[in-house]
């Protein structure tokens, strides 16, 4: 991931992490954060608990889903995004996508997406493109 990262930065691909289960298991958590330590991340994509651990906030999970944080998904995202300078894109029933600066609430989202195995997964392509 490193290897790839700087490449792209070199380049000036812009890098998007999805830091998958990063509130759930340590490993996750600090390679994620490696990752924004080392890199330059355009976007950073996630459900509220994987951006809410990241930022070392406290959130329960299930699995790799998000079951609860203290903070609104809005909040979240926006004090991350203004912490690590890159677009910060927290997705669930309504997405929350920020600069830290600017929000937009995007609300295509259904509570069921969270039953479903890899569908935050397949959005960060899109959040990419």
């Amino acid at each position: 991931m490193l290897t790839a990262g700087r490449r792209a930065n070199e380049r000036g691909i812009p890098v998007v992490v999805d830091p998958v289960g990063a509130d759930a298991a340590r490993l996750g958590t600090n390679s994620a954060r490696r990752l924004l330590r080392e890199l330059s991340i355009a976007i950073v994509h996630g459900n509220v608990a994987e951006i809410a651990g990241l930022a070392g906030r406290e959130a329960k999970t299930g699995g790799v889903e998000s079951v609860s944080v203290a903070d609104n998904a809005a909040n979240v995202a926006s004090q991350f995004a203004l912490q690590h300078g890159c677009v910060t894109a927290v997705t669930g029933p309504i997405d929350a996508v920020t600069d830290g600066k600017r929000l937009t609430r995007v609300a295509n989202g259904h509570p069921m997406m969270s039953t479903v195995t890899g569908m935050g997964c397949m959005a960060t392509p899109l959040v990419a493109a």
